[in-house]
């Protein structure tokens, strides 16, 4: 993009605006683009500056599309401003298998309309399609229901990657954290419950939006809400009913049942007995079951009530660190916060990749050719099946009896027999497919080096 082109355009308002909620402030930066390797070359060098000081600050402040997207809108003031990075949309996105391939000049081409509704939007979805070439599906992403440990009615929701670190945070332990959750008369706080499995930060920000905000999200039909606006602001903006315990499973239930939501491979983790006997209740109140399939855990711990940060380090107000195995890990510290527990099927795929033993399709039977599409591999340990992407997903839809839906949950190999997950066959092909590094680190792989001349 040329200097008169980037003034016309790239110095309106909503421009600018549109790239400094992704945390771009030096918009000049963009000014000779031209193609999509420097734009992706220039997004990847603003991540590597930002990972530096990275904080985890939590949530952004969200607002819905007229289709129910969720975008952002400002980043929260009484935090220390970090730039939030999109990435990959929910694999349940029809689109999941497309994104694989770079953004045609399409998406740059956007940033030149004028005079349009979209153009923001489009702004923003054409750096979250660049983000997406490089980021597998992360280990864990959570959204999770805080609760004061002083006022147990004062509750906050949330998304972090690292529940145990931003727990932390919460209880002003470590840098960052939120507004509302500062005060120290409600200090300390505890992570009661979580909802894990999402596929991508916007993911989790999506479904975080509509649970705090169950009375206005488009993915909840407008008969089927359960909390209603609690009267207007000064604005004219609704008003956020007051959130609790009950209300928050009961709308928690109704999202695992909207279509939205329904075939998200997502699990639920409570950690205290009043969150699970909530749940429970919601359970029985509602009109229908959530999806068969869906894995619902419980961590209690020693007692059945859960721990603190701040308790657990003392009067000392420093924070303890429990080694493996030991007594103090369980709840949200006991969760896997890396792919440690996919390091056998990573390493079987890579080695069937790099020795070229795909063979021929499982499913169609044509042979597969090395580097060459997207070809998804068994996870069963003996099994060393693979196949084409689509041929994967047509072979497990038509076992399930869902005639709508658009990609699988789970089913049979057609190979070994054996049950498979959709979301275990996609992190592992996103691992192997963009995360590179990752597959190297979890396979404690060393780099050569390079001979001096």
């Amino acid at each position: 993009m040329g200097r008169r082109a980037f003034d016309k355009h790239f110095n309106e308002a909503r421009h600018v605006h549109g790239l400094r909620c992704l945390g771009i402030t030096n918009t000049s930066l963009f000014r000779d683009i031209t193609s999509i390797e420097q734009a992706t070359n220039l997004w990847e060098k603003i991540q590597r500056e930002a990972k530096k000081n990275k904080v985890d600050d939590g949530s952004i402040v969200q607002m819905e599309d007229g289709e129910g997207n969720v975008m952002p809108e400002k980043v929260d003031t009484f935090a220390p401003p970090t730039m939030t990075t999109p990435t990959s949309p929910p694999i349940t996105s029809p689109n999941h298998a497309t994104l694989q391939r770079p953004p045609s000049s399409a998406h740059l081409s956007r940033w030149s309309i004028d005079n349009t509704t979209q153009a923001q939007q489009d702004e923003l979805n054409s750096l979250a399609a660049m983000a997406v070439l490089s980021r597998p599906i992360p280990a864990l992403y959570t959204v999770y229901i805080l609760r004061s440990t002083v006022r147990h009615a004062s509750l906050y929701i949330g998304s972090t990657p690292n529940p145990p670190r931003r727990l932390k945070q919460h209880n002003g332990l470590a840098r960052g954290g939120a507004a509302r959750t500062s005060r120290s008369s409600l200090r300390p706080w505890e992570m009661i419950a979580i909802v894990s499995g999402f596929p991508s930060m916007i993911a989790a920000l999506k479904f975080e939006w509509a649970l705090t905000n169950p009375h206005l999200s488009l993915h909840i039909p407008s008969e089927s809400r359960i909390s209603r606006a609690a009267g207007v602001k000064k604005n004219g903006h609704p008003k956020r009913p007051r959130p609790g315990i009950t209300s928050i499973m009961s709308n928690l239930h109704l999202l695992l049942r909207v279509p939205s939501f329904e075939r998200w491979p997502l699990k639920l983790h409570f950690f205290v007995k009043t969150a699970h006997k909530a749940w429970e209740g919601s359970c029985a109140a509602a009109e229908k079951p959530v999806r068969k399939g869906l894995q619902i855990l419980t961590d209690f711990g020693p007692g059945g009530t859960m721990a603190t940060d701040v308790e657990a380090a003392g009067e000392a107000g420093e924070s303890s660190t429990a080694a493996p195995g030991a007594e103090e890990s369980w709840g949200v510290h006991a969760l896997p916060l890396d792919h440690a527990s996919m390091k056998d099927f990573v390493e079987k795929g890579r080695s069937i990749v790099m020795f070229e033993r795909e063979g021929a399709c499982v499913v169609c039977k044509e042979p597969l050719e090395h580097g060459k599409g997207l070809h998804v591999i068994c996870s069963n340990g003996s099994c060393e099946g693979a196949g084409h992407l689509s041929c994967w997903s047509r072979h497990l839809l038509n076992q399930e009896s869902s005639e709508e839906a658009v990609l699988p949950v789970a089913g049979r190999c057609p190979s070994c027999r054996s049950e498979v997950r959709w979301d275990d066959l996609m992190r592992e092909l996103s691992l192997r497919v963009r995360g590179e590094g990752e597959v190297d680190k979890l396979l404690k792989v060393k780099k050569k080096r390079q001979a001096k001349t």
